[in-house]
């Protein structure tokens, strides 16, 4: 771009020039699938980014277990609640912070309850499906962790 000054009172005229730059304004939007995330579940969540990248990630209220620069949850970690999941690019060239929005819950499950020994008669055979304990969609494993899901007529022996 050239500014004149035109020329007045005896004095020449004065040109300036300078250089321009228009930048795009940077774009961004996010999302999470699978909300609500089981605090149970060890596997982290990815962010879906569609736009700029290069941005930070942060979540209100705290309790949330994210990591700021890529975005990714670890609901295993976080306390169960709703949270706002908000990822923000700065201010820079002349445009301003651009900021976008994203909504996840952790929910937790609760711990099944039932008898830690359960007695069954010799002579009648019992499997998984003679197990009682209370809770929703209660699974049974052969270990606490790593173990395999045992099916309900699967043969308990001692």
């Amino acid at each position: 771009v050239t500014y004149t000054i035109a020329a007045v009172g005896g004095c020449s005229a004065v040109t300036a020039t300078t250089d321009v730059t228009i930048t795009t304004l940077p774009t961004a939007t996010i999302s999470y699938a699978g909300s609500p995330f089981c605090s149970s579940d060890l596997t982290s969540k990815t962010v879906l980014l569609t736009g700029t990248s290069g941005g930070a990630y942060t979540a209100t209220p705290t309790g949330l277990t994210i990591d700021l620069g890529t975005g990714e949850i670890t609901a295993s970690t976080s306390v169960a609640q709703d949270y706002k999941v908000t990822y923000t690019i700065e201010a820079a060239n002349g445009c301003p912070a651009v900021t976008a929005d994203a909504f996840v819950s952790v929910s937790s499950t609760p711990m099944p309850t039932g008898l830690s020994t359960q007695s069954f008669c010799l002579g009648s055979p019992a499997t998984v499906a003679d197990l009682t304990a209370s809770g929703t969609d209660v699974q049974w494993y052969s270990a606490s962790t790593g173990g395999t899901l045992y099916s309900s007529s699967t043969a308990l022996v001692d």
